[in-house]
C-alpha cells in the first residue's frame, strides 16, 4: 500500500504538470469558451457549460431562459490574468465572457434580471489590448480594466520588458 506522503506528492506533480495546459496558462488571451473546451472537450462552447452547471445545481428549469438572447443592463468586459472577465454589479461575482456571447451569473442566477443572460459590452479595441498584453510573459501580468488608455499597456509593457517580464 502506497504511503500518504507518495499519495500526495504524485497528486501535486499531475496538478503541477496539467497547469500549463489549463484555463490561463497557455500563451492566449482566453475567452469563456476556452474555458468550456478545457472542461467539456473540444468542440464545447461556454453554454454548454452553464447548462451542465444548472444541471448539477437542479435548476433545470432555467435552461430556455438562459439560452434566450441576452436582455437587459449590460456587464462590461475586463482582461484578468489573461481572461476576458465580467463582473456581476447584481452578487459581486464574475464569470468568463466572449465577445459575441451573454453573461450568466452562476451565483445569483441573474435573478434581478429575470435569470436571463445580460449583454456583454467588449472595448472597440478589444484585439488590440490583446496585442499588447500577450506580449507579456506571465498572464497573472496580463490585466485591463474598462477605460484604461492602450497607451498604459505599452508603457508598462516598457517597464516589463526591462524587468524580463515581457517576450517583446
Amino acid at each position: 500500500m502506497e504511503n500518504q506522503s507518495l499519495k500526495l506528492q504524485r497528486g501535486l506533480e499531475f496538478r503541477k504538470g496539467n497547469m500549463k495546459t489549463r484555463y490561463a496558462y497557455r500563451n492566449k488571451i482566453e475567452y469563456a469558451d476556452d474555458l468550456a473546451r478545457d472542461r467539456l472537450g473540444a468542440n464545447a462552447v461556454y453554454m454548454d457549460m452553464i447548462i451542465k452547471q444548472l444541471i448539477a445545481l437542479e435548476y433545470t428549469g432555467l435552461i430556455e431562459t438562459v439560452k434566450k438572447k441576452p436582455i437587459g443592463k449590460p456587464v462590461y468586459a475586463v482582461l484578468n490574468h489573461s481572461r476576458w472577465i465580467a463582473h456581476c454589479d447584481y452578487c459581486g461575482s464574475a464569470a468568463a465572457v466572449n465577445p459575441a456571447g451573454g453573461f450568466f451569473c452562476l451565483t445569483c442566477l441573474n435573478l434581478k434580471n429575470n435569470n436571463r443572460s445580460r449583454p456583454v459590452v467588449f472595448p472597440e479595441n478589444y484585439k488590440e489590448i490583446e496585442t499588447e498584453l500577450i506580449k507579456r510573459e506571465f498572464p497573472r501580468n496580463r490585466n485591463w480594466l474598462i477605460g484604461e488608455p492602450i497607451e498604459n499597456l505599452i508603457i508598462e509593457n516598457i517597464e516589463l520588458a526591462s524587468k524580463g517580464a515581457c517576450h517583446e
